[in-house]
Formats: C-alpha cells, sequence, structure tokens
C-alpha cells in the first residue's frame, strides 16, 4: 500500500457574541487559478513555526487580527479538496481547527488571499463550508 503525503494546516474556528463564525472568501484567482471560489475559516499551513505561531500568522495576514485566545482543539479533518503539489503530486490536508477569541469589535481586514467575509450563521456555515470540510465535521457544528 502506498503512503500518502500529508501535509497539516491549522484553522481558527472564531465565533461572534451572536454565536456567528467569521468565513472568509477565497480570492477567485488566488494561486494561479488553482483553486476555486469557496469559503473558509482563517489559517493555513504549518511550516516551520508551531500551532500558536502559525494561528498567530495567519490571522494577522487573512484578517489583521493580531490579538486573539485560542481557546482549545475543536476537532480535526481531512480536507476534501486537494491542490496540486509540485512535488508530491494532490497531498492529503490534515486540519486541526482550534476554538479561538478574539477582541469584540475587532476590525477585519482582508488579504489579497480574500475577497470578502461574513460573519454565517451555523446553518449557513455548514453549507459555505462544505467544499471543503468533510460532513462529519460539519454536522459536529
Amino acid at each position: 500500500m502506498k503512503e500518502r503525503f500529508f501535509q497539516v494546516g491549522v484553522k481558527a474556528f472564531i465565533k461572534d457574541s451572536k454565536g456567528r463564525v467569521l468565513l472568509l472568501k477565497a480570492t477567485p484567482d488566488r494561486a494561479d487559478g488553482r483553486w476555486p471560489v469557496h469559503w473558509d475559516i482563517p489559517g493555513g499551513r504549518i511550516t516551520n513555526q508551531g500551532i500558536t505561531e502559525t494561528l498567530k500568522r495567519e490571522l494577522d495576514e487573512e484578517t489583521g487580527i493580531k490579538r486573539f485566545k485560542v481557546l482549545g482543539l475543536r476537532d480535526a479533518a481531512i480536507s476534501n479538496y486537494f491542490k496540486m503539489h509540485p512535488r508530491y503530486g494532490k497531498p492529503g490536508l490534515m486540519l486541526l481547527i482550534f476554538d479561538c477569541e478574539i477582541p469584540a469589535g475587532s476590525r477585519i481586514k482582508l488579504s489579497e488571499e480574500h475577497d470578502d467575509y461574513k460573519w454565517a450563521t451555523m446553518k449557513e456555515a455548514k453549507k459555505l463550508l462544505s467544499f471543503k470540510y468533510p460532513k462529519i465535521f460539519l454536522d459536529k457544528l
């Protein structure tokens, strides 16, 4: 049996005081069109940093949020979406999703990676996140 290469990503699951989840809309032409338009939660792949450092880097890059608190691990999931990697083909993506808290009234400042954001209800989030996240994860929301 051939072993599969996996990358590890960390995600910040952020809810506001009304219980809505922060979602970011991926820019369609990002990465030379290698991925379609889709909604996601903030985060990214771990490179040479730890979990908290990666979350800090990604939240700052993607949303402009510099202060946050990691409340704990919500879940882990293997992404539905696999993009081509020049060296490893189509590696899997293991996502570690952490509940995070940001200061009330935090201003969202999007990077070029995203062209929109929204605070979505859980029902809406389940639908919008279905491109990237497996049903087993979405059913737990």
